[in-house]
């Protein structure tokens, strides 16, 4: 053996006296992570929020929450004809948002200024509750066992402002909607 620093030949050292061989690490095994339109969609959602020092979230930018908002529709549209009345739904509300939004643009460009401005806060508010709602709904789809995804997601954050009947209507229509599966395959969604 050659000893690095002095450049001489050198008698290895007896085994007892050899330091003991480093413990064999295991290469950590990174989960395979596909783009889709799902992390897009929360990352758009992140991107409006703006934040103080801290890190808390103090408002929220609204041109890109109203670009997030088109991605969500986007995505719905990609889910079939049982998204078809959420879908409508939504792009009435974002269509009131933008109109409050597109008349005093410098007002409303945070979410108080767009409070403070507007005299309806109504499409904005059924944005947001729709937000909650999908986001709801993608996170129980791939965290909880079983169907029933939407459902669950309804109860969480829309039933509330429902009535009875459109309760039970909702509810209908949220079991025809495809399960994980079916929205993981959809074409649209899974991108690359």
């Amino acid at each position: 053996e050659v000893d690095a620093a002095a450049g001489d030949a050198t008698t290895s050292a007896p085994a007892e006296v050899e330091a003991p061989a480093a413990p064999a690490v295991e290469e950590e095994v990174k989960p395979v992570v596909h783009e889709t339109r799902f992390g897009m969609l929360l990352e758009k959602f992140r991107a409006c929020e703006m934040k103080d020092e801290s890190g808390a979230t103090t408002d929220i930018d609204m041109p890109k929450f109203f670009e997030a908002c088109d991605l969500y529709r986007d995505m719905l549209s990609k889910l079939g004809s049982a998204a078809g009345f959420i879908l409508k739904d939504i792009e009435g509300n974002l269509k009131k948002a933008t109109v409050v939004y597109d008349q005093k643009p410098e007002e409303c460009n945070t979410f108080s200024g767009y409070l403070k401005t507007a005299k309806n806060v109504e499409g904005v508010t059924w944005l947001l509750r729709g937000v909650e709602f999908f986001l709801t709904m993608i996170k129980l789809m791939f965290t909880q066992e079983g169907g029933g995804a939407g459902v669950e997601a309804y109860k969480q954050t829309l039933m509330q402002y429902h009535g009875w009947m459109l309760q039970k209507t909702v509810k209908i229509g949220m079991r025809a909607m495809p399960g994980k599966d079916g929205i993981v395959k959809s074409e649209g969604l899974v991108l690359g």
